[in-house]
């Protein structure tokens, strides 16, 4: 990575090979400069920084999700370095059992971070947002501490299936890229989650399936799409990862990652077909369309074909019919098997200058 900006200071490089501790300082808000962003697994750290410089076009994100067994509540807190100009944020949406949706954007400082081993551990001023990720990325524990907007908590997550990128594992030489200015990197697909939050003085806590992943590119992504459709599952046995994206011309890029018992049997790109469900739907989706639910097909020339599908249970974000999130109830398994049911989160996501 060719470093332009002297943003992240480490005691060790963006890109060093080592895996011992690397330290890092994230400034709060939108830097000047240019940077380039990681594209290989093995440069630096597998949660780690992979660009130098958030700079309102050049992006990153650290994001935690868990979901309740029941399919009926959800956490989600993203850590979005730059979101405002003058400031970095914490990106929060939480629904309880209740039907109650709770979301907030909260204006943060920098970001203290470190890794060991792939994992990393990131500290935001004042407390607001913290996380320790393991060395092996087998447990997060993440801890909430917004006394602005009375919200307080944590969420554990004990990983029940390895790491991955959009086409493969996490592997040296592996590619993180998956679309025009868009990498990825899957540290945690699954996970047996624990979470105790109290928001205005509302407790929420739950058993579930959490999930945490990483997003970057070098421009912004969003321009460059039409819509795509992602999302996770627990479900039995398997856990389940999706991404289906369509570019300006509608060219579809679709990754999808299975794993059973937490060995990983499919993690490929162009095996998978994700298509909306209810009535008047297509691909892609007209703005305002009513999503009844998600079909998801896989056919892997080796492992053969596996069907699930998501029937949305709760909405809890919209964005102006630009993103639109929710709690789902997955069915499926193996094409002609016995099916499995758990609980999963789903997006959908539009080009907001379309």
């Amino acid at each position: 990575m060719r470093a332009t900006v002297p943003v992240l200071a480490a005691l060790g490089g963006l890109a060093s090979a080592s895996w011992g501790v690397e330290t890092y300082v994230i400034p709060t808000g939108q830097i000047n400069g240019t940077t380039d962003a990681d594209s290989r697994v093995g440069t630096s750290a597998f949660d780690g920084p992979h660009i130098e410089v958030n700079n309102g076009s050049a992006y990153q994100w650290w994001y935690f999700d868990a979901v309740s067994h029941e399919s009926n509540a959800a956490v989600v807190a993203q850590f979005y370095p730059g979101w405002f100009p003058e400031a970095s944020a914490v990106l929060l949406n939480i629904a309880w059992p209740n039907g109650t949706v709770y979301q907030s954007t909260i204006p943060v400082g920098n970001l203290q971070l470190t890794t060991v081993g792939d994992g990393s551990q990131g500290y935001v001023d004042d407390g607001a947002m913290t996380w320790f990720g393991s060395s092996d990325l087998s447990v997060y524990h993440l801890s909430l501490n917004l006394a602005d907007v009375g919200v307080s908590g944590k969420i554990t997550m004990r990983s029940r299936a390895p790491s991955h990128v959009a086409c493969g594992l996490n592997l040296p030489g592996a590619s993180f890229d998956f679309a025009p200015f868009l990498s990825w990197s899957n540290s945690v697909p699954d996970s047996h989650a624990t979470v105790d939050l109290v928001v205005n003085g509302t407790s929420l806590s739950f058993e579930g399936s959490g999930y945490h992943d990483q997003n970057w590119g070098a421009a912004n992504f969003a321009r460059s799409l039409t819509q795509w459709y992602w999302g996770h599952s627990n479900v039995g046995n398997y856990s389940l990862v999706f991404f289906y994206h369509l570019d300006l011309s509608l060219k579809v890029t679709s990754s999808v990652y299975l794993a059973e018992n937490g060995k990983p049997i499919i993690s490929g790109c162009s095996v998978v077909e994700v298509a909306p469900l209810g009535p008047g739907t297509s691909v892609p989706l007209k703005r305002g369309t009513e999503v009844e639910g998600w079909s998801i097909k896989i056919d892997d020339p080796l492992r053969g074909k596996f069907a699930f599908t998501v029937e949305n249970t709760v909405t809890t974000s919209t964005q102006n019919q630009v993103y639109t999130r929710w709690i789902g109830r997955t069915t499926g398994g193996r094409d002609g098997g016995t099916n499995s049911t758990g609980a999963g989160i789903i997006e959908w996501m539009n080009n907001p200058t379309l």
